[in-house]
């Protein structure tokens, strides 16, 4: 298996290309970028998932300390 690095480990692989000078010139991002998540709705709308109150309670936490701002659907 590869060494690890910030583009690959064992969970996933980053197209070096994202970071190309040639690539990134083109980017017009945005100051602020608004992501909505909706693991929990419709995470539970999957068949045979479901998801306990402690469950919950922790993707609520690790979207808080990556400071998400929050908005219910």
């Amino acid at each position: 298996m590869k060494e690890e690095t910030k583009l690959f480990n064992s969970k996933w692989w980053i197209s070096p290309l994202n970071y190309s000078k040639e690539v990134t010139e083109l980017y017009n991002l945005p100051e602020r970028v608004y992501v909505r998540d909706s693991t929990i709705r419709e995470g539970e709308e999957t068949p045979g998932v479901y998801f306990t109150l402690e469950q919950k309670i922790k993707i609520v936490e690790k979207l808080e300390k990556h400071h998400s701002d929050k908005q219910m659907i």
